[in-house]
């Protein structure tokens, strides 16, 4: 029997400034460690975002971008650069709908540089319970 084991360590730091005027500004930080059938990859990355908020919150459009350095046991370097427009809309509260569009351009020492679009779309919903206060009679 084949056993496979793996171990991911992730560091993530970030911070949102939010404007009266509906806009938002964000800058964030990450630092990840995977070691994986005794391969072991380092990711260091570093990103920065825009978004405006409309129509009463029900629409947001926003830009971000994110740098990733990335590094291998034996020692080959790559890294990755990703820049996306950003749309949601809100359905009701609690539930949005959202699609992200983006360039992905990847460079590494040994292969040859490649860019590719990526595209997500994608539903949530937020649970949130918030009890209803007791009347004192």
């Amino acid at each position: 029997s084949r056993q496979s084991t793996s171990k991911l360590y992730l560091i993530n730091l970030g911070y949102t400034l939010t404007t009266q005027a509906k806009w938002s500004f964000f800058a964030r930080g990450n630092y990840s460690q995977n070691k994986v059938q005794g391969l072991q990859l380092n990711r260091t990355g570093f990103g920065a975002g825009v978004k405006k908020s409309l129509f009463e919150n029900k629409l947001s459009l926003g830009l971000n971008a994110n740098y990733f350095l990335n590094k291998n046991a034996l020692n080959q370097k790559s890294n990755n650069l990703i820049g996306q427009f950003l749309l949601g809309y809100q359905i009701f509260k609690g539930m949005n709908l959202q699609f992200n569009w983006g360039l992905l351009n990847t460079k590494a020492e040994n292969t040859p540089s490649f860019t590719e679009n990526t595209a997500n779309l994608g539903l949530q919903y937020n649970f949130s319970y918030v009890p209803k206060k007791k009347n004192k009679k």
